[in-house]
């Protein structure tokens, strides 16, 4: 393919991209037809998909529960206590690339693992 071609390709895809975004906020956001089939293919797929959801809270409870206590502390400044009470909890956290370490508390847990 040539510059040309491929110049015309993105502009084309451009057009089509900005002609969709315009037909759908002008046209098929407010459609009262159209918001009712999404409405219905939400609650298909809610109903289809619900043991699934049920399935994922299962396999990962611990570490779900886990990462709500880490919010917890996080939001409250107490990231100090929550390692000193839980390390291998944040230990398992970290492992896992759920979190990212804390300059200053990550000397501390590495402390804790010596000792």
């Amino acid at each position: 393919m040539e510059h040309q071609d491929i110049q015309k390709i993105l502009a084309d895809y451009a057009k089509r991209k900005e002609y969709y975004k315009t037909r759908y906020h002008n046209k098929v956001k407010n459609d009262p037809v159209q918001v009712e089939k999404a409405r219905e293919r939400a609650r298909l797929h809610y109903k289809k998909n619900k043991e699934k959801r049920g399935e994922y809270y299962e396999k990962n409870k611990d570490i779900i529960k886990l990462m709500n206590k880490y919010r917890y502390y996080k939001k409250n400044n107490s990231m100090e206590q929550f390692i000193s009470k839980y390390p291998n909890e944040y230990q398992l956290l970290l492992t896992e690339e759920r979190v990212e370490p804390h300059p200053q508390l990550q000397v501390q847990v590495q402390v804790q693992e010596d000792l």
